[in-house]
């Protein structure tokens, strides 16, 4: 007998929940997909001084409306959660992989291929262990929900404040701690997921759209664990 399923099926038996947390993935590698292609033809424009090159580098501050875009979807997403429909969602986190891709097209001006490479082959590794550990421990990880937030806080005022002074070891220091703030992120939100599932079975759609939120804060996890490891591998070449 064929057994059709919803993008995510909330029936209470493993198979389902598998098939739930991968579609999770999905949605999510589509969103990296997405990301790391805009950010590719973006720095394929720069190198043959293209529309992007100009309208990135030839207008003064041309990234703060992009980043502040970001932060606007961010918030409308989290916030409005259950006013919006699961099309308006999707369209709102492939809108953010979008600008998110030209807000990142720069790391191939200014780290080396290689480095980029080893640093998503790392990231793709913590994401996983850290994954397994999410989705496989008896531990009520969400009881931390309030230290993971004062440490993103945290992490935001100091990382604002290195801008401003020439301490390249705090920046480093500030590096490993958001490495490792995010992998702890990571099993934290494959938690959620997990919550979610048995949370809100026979209720679909909602498990639906927390299932799109979640697939947006995994993404943000691996994206920020690939900037910082990129950033650390970054540091040590130059100071051999």
């Amino acid at each position: 007998m064929n057994h059709q399923y919803d993008a995510f099926d909330l029936d209470r038996n493993e198979y389902t929940f598998n098939q739930y947390i991968q579609n999770v993935f999905g949605y999510m590698s589509l969103g990296l997909l997405v990301t790391s292609a805009v950010s590719y033809l973006c720095f394929r424009s720069f190198v043959d001084r293209g529309l992007m090159y100009h309208i990135l580098f030839s207008i003064p501050y041309a990234f703060i409306p992009v980043l502040f875009a970001e932060l606007a979807i961010s918030f409308l997403m989290g916030r409005y959660i259950y006013k919006l429909n699961k099309k308006q969602l999707t369209a709102m986190f492939f809108l953010y992989a979008i600008l998110n891709g030209l807000s990142v097209s720069t790391i191939f001006i200014v780290y080396r291929l290689s480095d980029i490479f080893m640093a998503f082959v790392f990231a793709t590794g913590f994401f996983i262990s850290m994954a397994i550990i999410g989705k496989t421990t008896k531990l009520d990880l969400t009881k931390y929900r309030t230290i993971f937030i004062a440490g993103l806080i945290s992490l935001s005022v100091l990382s604002v404040i290195t801008l401003f002074t020439q301490y390249n070891r705090l920046d480093l220091v500030l590096c490993w701690a958001g490495l490792l703030l995010f992998m702890g992120l990571t099993a934290y939100d494959i938690q959620k997921v997990r919550n979610i599932y048995y949370n809100y079975a026979g209720e679909m759609e909602t498990g639906n759209k927390l299932g799109i939120l979640g697939a947006f804060e995994l993404y943000l996890d691996f994206i920020n664990m690939f900037m910082y490891i990129l950033r650390i591998l970054s540091s040590r070449r130059h100071r051999d």
